[in-house]
């Protein structure tokens, strides 16, 4: 009886050493994937987060006919107009270069929608012209309106004049006084739209501006 209790000693503790070494291997696995998968975690969470993509300015309707570009040179800027409603002036109220996009959709709609009809006609063979009659604003200072040219580019490349102020009146080529007299108001709140991207509080808000008074 010694004989076999003495035998089977050595067969117990090398299966107990055996189970030991699986179990200290699975303890080991266990750490490394969980470090592994608190490293990936971590990796994740410092990631940046996705670019969004931007916001794209729909093309307003109506849709600009037989015309690309539309040039205004008023309030001692030049102001540029696309077809898209996009628009960039060389001075705002405040002085400086400003870009930004015509967001009344019944503002652009009435502009577009002259403009188509009043470039389908020939030109007046001599100007139409009515007198000016500038306001003041709440500061004081002369509402900033349509004082200078309009030109409209053309598909084809050519240009063509639409107003032009001559002294204290506002001239046109346009052939229906109507129209023209309902375009230049649009083109008036053009420009007043123009004058204030950037500068929100209009002319006389900033330093920059005082020397607009007129």
């Amino acid at each position: 009886m010694t004989s076999i209790h003495t035998q089977a000693r050595p067969l117990l503790c090398s299966s107990l050493s055996t189970l030991l070494s699986i179990a200290l291997i699975g303890a080991s696995l266990s750490s490394c994937l969980q470090a592994e998968n608190t490293s990936t975690t971590n990796q994740h969470s410092t990631l940046p987060p996705p670019a969004q993509e931007p916001v794209q300015h729909e093309i307003p309707e109506p849709i600009a006919e037989g015309w690309t570009q539309l040039t205004l040179i008023a309030n001692y800027a030049k102001t540029t107009l696309d077809t898209v409603a996009h628009f960039n002036t060389s001075r705002n109220a405040c002085g400086k270069d400003a870009y930004g996009a015509v967001q009344s959709v019944e503002l652009w709609s009435q502009m577009v929608q002259a403009i188509n009809i009043a470039i389908q006609t020939p030109p007046r063979a001599e100007e139409d012209c009515t007198p000016v009659n500038p306001e003041l604003d709440s500061n004081g200072y002369y509402k900033k309106s349509m004082d200078g040219t309009v030109e409209i580019k053309l598909i084809d490349g050519t240009k063509r004049q639409l107003f032009a102020q001559r002294g204290s009146d506002m001239c046109t080529t346009l052939q229906d006084p109507v129209a023209s007299k309902n375009l230049l108001g649009v083109l008036n709140a053009l420009v007043l739209i123009a004058d204030q991207e950037d500068c929100p509080n209009g002319w006389g808000s900033a330093l920059a501006s005082n020397h607009g008074a007129r």
